[in-house]
């Protein structure tokens, strides 16, 4: 007899099958579903032993015969043993609880002895203790006090859920709870644009979940009045999701490693986390091994999306060269996603097709007019007029995108003050 019973663990939700445990022994095929469940889909597995129960060091059992890291995630709930009054009372009441079927009589007394049922039960489990199936005991649980299931399994399963996922606590939520709702705004908001003004964000009530759920991930920066989306090669979670994307990789594969990895991850955090890097370009998504366009977060979260694999970005040595071109593109995020890249290239276009006027109306000018004594004393800079037509005429204008800046992010990291020759 069991149920999976939903649980709070450092501000997110997690899951536990708890059951009241029939037989004296595990078989084979139950410890290896046990342990099957807790490296994919559950959190904790908490057996609830009878105070009747004979085999006592289960956990001993267990000890000898698996060897997985999350044995630790296994617990029994052990009471203690019952007194010769206890034992007869509980013998009686079961007793007397069976035959009122068969005497109405005895249903009154049943009926009487229910409230010194729940205190002798609940006693007893409450004066026993909590064993790992790795040997970690945790007497005297009276001292937790009587809460509700829920309440109790975030404080059994603590010290297991540490040990198992010991870099959580760096990135856990900093706020309570998040909706789906909540996750598909961000997504749409902020995500899929690159950036968020601080105003939009309050106005749109994300601000709380912006901080409480991306900022602790380290992939949002402030700049400005701005959020901004930002993907650092020195970030040690970035370096450990890339690393997971190696090829066309299951995303649920992907989904259970961070869960089940040093992270802990749950959703929706997950999933926004490896939205961020679709977005962004650092990994693109994948449905029966095709490249598709994750429009809106249920594409990611409901499984749309079945795989990803290693995407385009620019180039880490270009990416600092980036504010370089803000007189051109203005202020974008420190690692730009694909549609803010096509954005930036777009203007990069239009600013090389005005300058390129005004660089030929120059051109003429100096043509004609270059050996006139008055012209020369306006000392026109022939040198800048060079280099900014070498800049802009160079310009591949078929070039997709990522192509075309890469260029011109090539060409402000040699002359980084063409910002201020434009000026």
């Amino acid at each position: 007899q069991g149920k999976t019973v939903k649980f709070a663990w450092q501000n997110t939700l997690r899951d536990c099958a708890v059951f009241v445990q029939q037989q004296e022994r595990w078989r084979k095929e139950d410890i290896e579903r046990a342990v099957q469940a807790l490296s994919t889909r559950l959190d904790g597995y908490l057996a609830v032993l009878s105070p009747f129960s004979e085999n006592r060091d289960q956990a001993g059992d267990l000890r000898e015969s698996v060897g997985s890291p999350f044995l630790s995630a296994l617990l029994f709930w052990v009471p203690r043993t019952p007194r010769e009054d206890e034992t007869a009372f509980l013998e009686e009441h079961v007793a007397k609880a069976r035959l009122a079927a068969d005497f109405p009589e005895l249903s009154a007394e049943v009926a009487l002895e229910e409230a010194r049922l729940r205190e002798v039960v609940r006693d007893l489990y409450f004066s026993g203790e909590i064993v790992s199936a790795t040997g970690r005991v945790e007497r005297n649980v009276e001292n937790v006090g009587f809460r509700p299931l829920e309440t109790l399994l975030g404080h059994f399963f603590d010290a297991s859920l540490s040990q198992l996922h010991p870099s959580h606590a760096s990135i856990m939520p900093r706020i309570e709870y998040a909706s789906s709702y909540h996750a598909e705004q961000l997504f749409s908001a902020f995500i899929r644009q690159g950036k968020i003004s601080l105003e939009e964000a309050e106005q749109k009530g994300l601000t709380p979940y912006i901080q409480g759920l991306l900022e602790p991930l380290g992939i949002v920066r402030r700049r400005g009045g701005a959020f901004l989306l930002a993907l650092e090669a020195d970030s040690e979670l970035v370096s450990h999701v890339l690393g997971l994307v190696r090829g066309d990789e299951s995303l649920a594969g992907i989904v259970t490693a961070l869960r089940k990895g040093k992270w802990g991850m749950a959703a929706p955090q997950s999933t926004l986390l490896l939205s961020a890097f679709v977005v962004s370009g650092h990994v693109a998504a994948l449905r029966d091994g095709e490249e598709v366009d994750v429009e809106d977060f249920s594409r990611l979260a409901q499984g749309y999306v079945t795989g990803l694999r290693p995407g385009r970005v620019l180039p880490p040595e270009l990416l600092g060269c980036v504010p370089l071109g803000a007189f051109i593109w203005g202020e974008v995020e420190g690692s730009p996603t694909p549609m803010t890249q096509k954005a930036m290239w777009k203007r990069t276009v239009e600013e090389a097709r005005r300058v390129g006027r005004m660089l030929g109306e120059a051109s003429r000018l100096v043509e004609r007019y270059g050996s006139y004594a008055v012209f020369r004393k306006a000392a026109v800079d022939t040198a800048l007029i060079a280099r900014l037509s070498l800049f802009f005429d160079g310009l591949p204008a078929g070039a997709d995108s990522r192509e075309g800046l890469e260029r011109v992010l090539a060409h402000l990291r040699d002359n980084p003050g063409l910002g201020s020759d434009i000026a």
